[in-house]
């Protein structure tokens, strides 16, 4: 009895001493910043400085960070309420690792073997090595480089600014642009607000100049702080949320954990307590400054952020380690992104139970985007993607927008592997208001070309191994059923796909969609919207009588899939594709059957045994 009460008592002061992070606490759900139902928050935690003293400080910085000033910073340096805004840009000198020789053994789940290695050896070269581009004449060029100082005016060679904080205050013309140095690298505070009409490119020889979301390469000791749970370390980090964390380029991902710290269990382990500004991270092999040569820490944001603007241009860039997105665009007409690498990207929380990631992201609508010559790897969610929330047709008529339209898209000559999904169309359609959450939408997706891309190893990256993605997928192409009544000139054609963990293609509407029944979005054609009263109730549709039902002319819109190549095996659920329903299957007899419902004319179809 006197054991047992013992064993009672050690486990309960334990308990004290580690505070709520022992067991998620209030910080259980995903997103721990917000306050639970009953007013507790992960502020109320007594017992901070037992388990980690580091959050009155930052560690010693690494060699050739800079502060606001451009100056060299080897100072401990106090974190305080404003540091999310004023904390200096990190810019570092040295080369980051050569791309080509990353390994991620580690970090892929097993598949059958690939009929495209060569094919994705030479895509990855002609990224890697792609030249400057002609960046054209006219505007002024502002030129950044890691021996440059933010006091210089930036305009030429031999006087660059250093830092992205320089750049944002930068007032910038259409024209303009902005040229990177190879061969720097620049660790982000914040993301790079992208301006009307500029162009964002490289200068110099070299690799390509490197952008990554972390604010620190924390392979230092003196970053992390042991805590009194056994091979459980702390570091302070201050930000809404954590996408994931990259050791040694690749070599491991860590596993993000909600469930608090006694949940912690095995290397790369990660918890984070965003109230407190503390990362806990498990390693059974001491220090993990000592441990790893490289250590990046992927927060909540995207290396480049262009919103309701056009004409800007990203090329030539690294762009990797972003806990949100790599290039996030917004309703942002005739944008280009070229020649880039953008890898490691995704894992911050969307919300409390969802997380979100994807490389290239066209949010809201665009007339006219083309991304082209990239290599994107190692997504959360998917490499390139369309997508938005309707608008009300009325509304659509009162702003005169197309924020629910995407007009003049070209995705060519890409290589993407190791992604959850390569290609995710999607039309969110406007909210009823009614009951009916999911109706008709009027957008459109016209003249959009997929060609010449391969795609690679769809759901057999970081983020399907298991305790990652609570929601598996793997696909290569993704046209959700409330997409496109609209679609006209859609042409996915001259590709590869090469294995996926579930569906080839996930086309997942019925061969003709219903007639819309719903008084609040049907259509006369030919007519406009208004708003009006029918039965005591407002309506957006047509004034007066009873309005006609929308034109299902070509119910699931204009395709020309034809002439791609499939190489395909095994899947986790046993199914290649979802054609309507999902269908099941094996060998090359019933893969040429089903790929034939979607290609009307492929060049390969390969069962992989």
């Amino acid at each position: 009895m006197k054991k047992l009460l013992a064993l009672i008592l050690a486990v309960c002061m334990f308990a004290v001493c580690c505070g709520c992070d022992l067991f998620g606490g209030n910080s259980s759900k995903v997103n721990s910043s917000k306050k639970s139902s009953s007013g507790a928050s992960d502020t109320d935690i007594t017992d901070d400085e037992e388990l980690d003293d580091i959050s009155s400080y930052s560690a010693k910085r690494s060699k050739g960070t800079v502060n606001m000033s451009g100056e060299p910073s080897e100072e401990l340096i106090p974190l305080d309420d404003e540091e999310e805004t004023t904390r200096p840009q990190t810019v570092e000198s040295g080369k980051s690792k050569p791309t080509l020789e990353t390994k991620w053994d580690k970090m892929t789940l097993s598949h059958p073997e690939s009929h495209t290695d060569k094919e994705a050896e030479k895509m990855r070269k002609a990224v890697v090595n792609s030249k400057n581009g002609d960046y054209g004449e006219g505007g002024t060029t502002y030129y950044f480089s890691p021996k440059g100082d933010d006091n210089n005016s930036g305009t030429s060679k031999d006087k660059p600014k250093r830092t992205t904080n320089a750049l944002n205050v930068l007032t910038l013309k259409p024209g303009d642009k902005v040229l990177f140095e190879r061969g720097g690298v620049w660790h982000l505070s914040r993301a790079i607000l992208c301006e009307e009409g500029v162009t964002y490119g490289a200068y110099g020889t070299g690799e390509k100049p490197a952008i990554y979301g972390s604010v620190e390469n924390y392979a230092s000791p003196e970053f992390w702080k042991a805590t009194n749970l056994k091979n459980v370390w702390s570091v302070s980090v201050k930000d809404s949320s954590i996408g994931l964390i990259v050791f040694n380029d690749g070599e491991l991902v860590g596993r993000k954990i909600s469930g608090g710290l006694l949940a912690l269990s095995q290397n790369g382990d990660f918890y984070f307590n965003s109230a407190r500004s503390i990362l806990y991270l498990y390693n059974d092999n001491g220090n993990p400054g000592k441990k790893y040569y490289d250590i990046e820490i992927c927060l909540n944001k995207a290396a480049f952020d262009v919103t309701r603007i056009s004409g800007v241009t990203i090329d030539n860039f690294k762009i990797k380690y972003f806990g949100r997105m790599g290039v996030d665009l917004c309703a942002a007409d005739n944008s280009k992104v070229t020649n880039c690498e953008v890898g490691f990207i995704g894992g911050a929380n969307q919300d409390s139970t969802t997380r979100l990631g994807n490389a290239i992201q066209m949010w809201q609508g665009c007339d006219g985007h083309l991304v082209e010559n990239c290599w994107i790897y190692q997504v959360y969610d998917t490499a390139i993607s369309p997508q938005g929330n309707s608008l009300s047709p009325l509304n659509r008529v009162k702003q005169g927008t197309h924020d629910e339209d995407y007009l003049n898209i070209s995705y060519k000559n890409n290589l993407i592997e190791y992604c959850c999904l390569s290609f995710e169309f999607w039309q969110g359609n406007h909210n009823s208001g009614d009951g009916k959450s999911w109706v008709y939408t009027d957008g459109r997706f016209e003249n959009i070309h997929v060609e010449g891309n391969l795609s690679r190893f769809a759901g057999y990256g970081w983020s399907s191994m298991p305790g990652q993605r609570p929601d598996p997928h793997g696909e290569h192409l993704v046209m959700y059923n409330h997409t496109y009544p609209y679609a006209k000139g859609f042409y996915i054609e001259n590709n590869v796909f090469d294995l996926c963990s579930m569906w080839i293609c996930r086309w997942q509407f019925s061969t003709e969609y219903k007639e819309d029944t719903n008084d609040y979005t049907r259509k006369k054609i030919g007519g406009e919207f208004v708003q009006y009263t029918s039965g005591g109730k407002t309506y957006e549709g047509v004034k007066g009588g009873t309005p006609q039902p929308i034109d299902f002319t070509y119910p699931n819109g204009i395709w020309y899939i034809r002439n791609n190549t499939y190489y395909q095996g095994k899947t986790t659920n046993n199914t290649v594709i979802w054609y309507g329903t999902q269908r099941s299957g094996s060998g090359q007899s019933k893969l040429e059957e089903l790929i034939g419902k979607f290609d009307t004319s492929p060049t390969k179809v390969v069962w992989v045994s």
